[in-house]
């Protein structure tokens, strides 16, 4: 029997929803959205309602989510720019794998933060690069 990857979503917006949550949706044998973190109710309902979600793994932000524990095998922060250092390294605490959208940070001293908590904990950190402005991947619809 093949091993689902379990993940927490932090940001239900256009990176969250349209690219992660709707990859995730294309790949049901292989990951599961467990959680959702987004302070917008809509955005949170609809993304909840799509992943099948329930209430008691909705929440209204980040440190809701993070608060609860470890709830997933990774998790996925596709929030703010400005908002991706905190969670970040509470989640390598946590002993997440962690995907998280560029930038890794929005200064240096952040971004070194986040390097040398991976070094320390142990923690896989990918960061998402996409290129979808480039013109190879125009031509491309989502």
């Amino acid at each position: 029997m093949k091993n689902i990857v379990t993940v927490a979503i932090l940001g239900a917006g256009n990176r969250g929803r349209e690219a992660y949550g709707q990859y995730i949706l294309e790949h049901p044998g292989d990951i599961k959205v467990v959680a959702v973190a987004e302070p917008d109710r809509e955005k949170r309902g609809l993304f909840a309602k799509e992943h099948k979600i329930s209430k008691a793994y909705q929440f209204k932000s980040q440190d809701e989510l993070l608060a609860k524990g470890r709830l997933a095998d990774g998790i996925i922060i596709a929030t703010l720019d400005t908002m991706h250092l905190k969670p970040a390294l509470i989640a390598m605490d946590k002993g997440y794998k962690i995907l998280l959208e560029k930038p890794i940070t929005i200064d240096l001293e952040g971004t070194l933060e986040i390097v040398n908590k991976a070094k320390e904990t142990g923690s896989k950190v990918l960061v998402a690069h996409v290129l979808r402005y480039t013109k190879f991947y125009r031509c491309f619809k989502y």
